[in-house]
């Protein structure tokens, strides 16, 4: 899954049933010794420090990437068109067919002589310890995992008797070359966030930046990588041969498709990033989580993305538009909310419907919230897991194809601000995990991304109702639009969560009584 609300449901409901199992496993000596990696925070003022380079807006050329092809290209071509340096921060690595040619095409510009720095975080890369160890004996090529479990053998362990540090993650998804070219935002790598399999989809959206963002980022991944919590591989996998990566390269096999999207990748460095360098400029912001972020309380905000966000946006005026593949409202953000339609703003939300939602955990903490966003006079949307794939590349970062499941971290506020990021809408993004965005001062690009969204949310999404007439069938209806040829439109009304099963609801229900909602 994309998301660590598997693993909170895992510690909320596994913890009771498989605790006794674990300890016996422990106190049997089977946990591999726990390495003791550094684990000290900073103090404010130098974090603070760490982060004033973020404060002031620079411009740069940038161009969005809602298409998961599209975005796929535009790896492969900045990693085939570096020359000196490729950097990779990553929350989920799979091991997919994405995933190998994202791989093969590193080890390719490692041997040219580019310099390769992997960052992932350790839970997205649970299982992948040779191959990573392999991947990193190339001579040009580092790898380092983020907070890792101290227990290789039973990281569960580590999870249920460290929770309070192992369930933080870092979130954060970023690639850079040559330290003028950079892509941010919300896709893993993996098929389904690049629409490379039928079985799933993932839409979400990047952005590909020009020069001066990209050394605002090369900065922020420089606080990563030298971070006390980004552990070598070496040091968590030791004695892996010196070549091991000639072996791995083996097991990387291009398909013809793949071949295809190589050749394609040239052309895309051509037509599109040469087109960056000249392009039209706008100003903007790079707001990030302080790695130490993992390490503070949860209720200390010094260095965190969210107060820094505040602090550029002063208040909005006219209309905020939030897209939130997952989507967990805490009662100061709905008083904001409340606070902005009061002084004349509209606010619309759009994230994932039970069917369409990856994790349950997050649809339960979600869910609850409803009738008082409703109340409050929100525009509540839920993603349809069987959109039909199509419309402009901007609408595509917010829609969806068959199978698919809403990833995308977009906000719109006064059609002036674009944020685009790893940020989501709900308590672990805010308080828990790192997370890394991009904050547009831009009214072109935030006015085309408003237009589109707001043109096809009522065919790729449901639009939630509340129902205060006396003898309503339901308090909360979602509203379907039922494409019709004819004079008027056509709309069906579901009065329970539509394309859901019965077990799904009663699962969600289940889960919406265990005190998880902080974690999610």
């Amino acid at each position: 899954m994309g998301y660590f609300g598997s693993t909170v449901l895992m510690q909320g409901v596994a913890q009771l049933c498989a605790l006794w199992v674990i300890m016996a496993l422990v106190l049997a000596g089977c946990a591999a010794p726990a390495s003791h990696y550094a684990r000290t925070a900073t103090n404010s003022l130098h974090m603070q420090a760490e982060l004033e380079v973020f404060q002031q807006p620079v411009k740069a050329s940038v161009r969005l990437l809602g298409d998961g092809q599209e975005a796929l290209l535009a790896r492969l071509a900045l990693i085939a068109r570096a020359q000196t340096q490729l950097d990779l921060q990553v929350y989920i690595l799979k091991t997919d067919s994405s995933a190998n040619l994202i791989l093969q095409a590193l080890l390719q510009a490692a041997d040219r002589g580019v310099l390769v720095r992997l960052l992932v975080d350790d839970f997205g890369s649970a299982q992948q310890d040779d191959r990573l160890a392999s991947l990193a004996s190339h001579p040009n090529i580092a790898v380092r995992l983020f907070n890792p479990s101290r227990s290789r053998q039973l990281p569960l362990a580590d999870l249920l008797f460290s929770f309070s540090l192992q369930s933080r993650r870092m979130h954060n998804k970023l690639m850079l070359a040559d330290n003028s070219l950079a892509i941010l935002g919300g896709r893993n790598i993996g098929d389904e966030y690049f629409t490379a399999t039928a079985n799933a989809s993932f839409h979400d959206a990047d952005i590909l930046t020009g020069q001066a963002f990209a050394a605002r980022l090369q900065h922020a991944f420089g606080l990563y990588w030298h971070h006390a919590l980004s552990v070598p591989v070496e040091a968590i996998r030791p004695g892996v041969q010196p070549n091991a990566y000639q072996e791995l390269r083996t097991q990387l096999p291009i398909t013809a498709a793949q071949s295809t999207l190589v050749v394609q990748a040239g052309e895309y460095n051509h037509k599109v990033l040469e087109q960056l360098r000249y392009g039209a400029k706008v100003e903007g912001y790079i707001l990030l989580d302080h790695p130490d972020k993992v390490l503070r309380p949860s209720a200390d905000k010094v260095g965190h993305l969210v107060p820094a966000m505040q602090q550029v946006l002063s208040g909005v005026k006219q209309s905020a538009l939030m897209v939130s593949a997952y989507f967990v409202p805490q009662p100061e953000l709905i008083k904001k909310f409340e606070q902005w339609i009061a002084e004349g703003a509209s606010v619309t939300v759009l994230t994932n419907s039970l069917a369409a939602t990856d994790v349950a955990a997050v649809h339960a903490g979600y869910a609850p919230f409803r009738q008082s966003l409703l109340d409050a006079g929100v525009g509540l949307w839920e993603f349809k897991p069987d959109s039909k794939k199509g419309g402009s590349r901007v609408a595509t970062a917010v829609t969806g194809s068959s199978k698919a499941s809403l990833h995308a971290k977009t906000f719109v506020f006064d059609q002036r601000y674009l944020f685009i990021g790893s940020l989501n809408l709900d308590p672990r993004s805010v308080s828990i995990n790192t997370e890394i965005g991009i904050l547009l001062d831009a009214p072109k690009h935030a006015a085309e991304v408003t237009a589109a969204i707001n043109k096809l949310l009522p065919y790729r999404a449901y639009q939630l109702v509340l129902n205060n007439e006396a003898g309503a069938l339901c308090r909360i209806s979602w509203r379907e639009l039922i494409e019709k040829t004819g004079p008027a439109p056509e709309y069906k009304t579901h009065c329970t969560e539509p394309k859901a099963s019965v077990f799904r609801r009663l699962f969600v229900n289940l889960l919406s009584w265990l005190p998880i909602s902080k974690q999610l």
